[in-house]
């Protein structure tokens, strides 16, 4: 079971998922916040949440905004064209399979690049994944939202 205390200013925002259709894939909170995933069918949904926080002052910052008909790109992943080239061609050629079908030194030859110059492409590019993809950090305590 789960207790949910709502500020006086922002029950209502269930209210306007529901009315516009929206979807709250995910929720969580602390001392004075509320950090939600949405999914709204459209742009225009986006713009009316947004447009209502700010009418009722309540404080909103979007983070992502992705739309299904456009893939995500690595820039939206956080990478580099040099990291997304990297990983790719490791994909690509078996280097994330059990057994591994290539080594570290068989993608950097494919990439005109030395072994450590790969090496700290894949552990940058694996970093940025990780913080833009499944690392949810809470604001500062003191940090409005």
């Amino acid at each position: 079971m789960y207790r949910v205390e709502w500020r006086e200013n922002t029950g209502s925002i269930i209210d306007l998922v529901i009315q516009l259709d929206a979807v709250v894939l995910e929720a969580s909170g602390g001392a004075g916040y509320w950090e939600l995933r949405i999914r709204f069918d459209n742009r225009e949904q986006v713009s009316r949440f947004q447009q209502y926080c700010v009418e009722r002052e309540i404080s909103f910052s979007l983070q992502r905004l992705y739309g299904p008909s456009q893939p995500l790109t690595g820039g939206q992943y956080g990478l580099t064209s040099k990291q997304q080239e990297a990983l790719v061609t490791a994909w690509e050629a078996g280097y994330f399979d059990t057994p591994r079908e290539v080594t570290l030194d068989d993608i950097a030859s494919t990439l005109d690049i030395t072994r450590q110059s790969l090496s700290q492409r894949l552990r940058r590019a694996h970093h940025a994944l990780v913080r833009n993809t499944i690392i949810v950090t809470p604001p500062a305590p003191n940090e409005e939202h």
